[in-house]
């Protein structure tokens, strides 16, 4: 990270919008963009990604994909950012 982000102290915050917007790149690449609109990136923090869909079959692919996912992400960040992804059911 540059060494403005780092000083101003929020290094945290810009690391979990670059993750989100990255996740959510390598989702739409990997499943199409109708597809990977059924997921929702809710929110990155100390290396857990938080994702939320209302489909059930997208949270089983997730749940199948999820470490292929997961490295997928980290490749395009060049870093280990994420460790765990939780993935939660949205609904009515």
């Amino acid at each position: 990270m540059p060494q403005a982000i780092q000083k101003s102290g929020i290094q945290e915050q810009v690391t979990a919008i670059r993750v989100i917007q990255t996740a959510e790149q390598v989702l739409s690449a990997r499943w199409g963009k109708d597809r990977s609109r059924l997921v929702g990136f809710v929110s990155f923090s100390s290396g857990i990604l938080k994702i939320q869909t209302t489909s059930p079959a997208a949270m089983q692919m997730l749940g199948k994909e999820k470490t292929d996912i997961t490295n997928a992400i980290n490749h395009a960040l060049g870093q280990k950012a994420i460790v765990k992804m939780d993935i939660r059911s949205s609904g009515f």
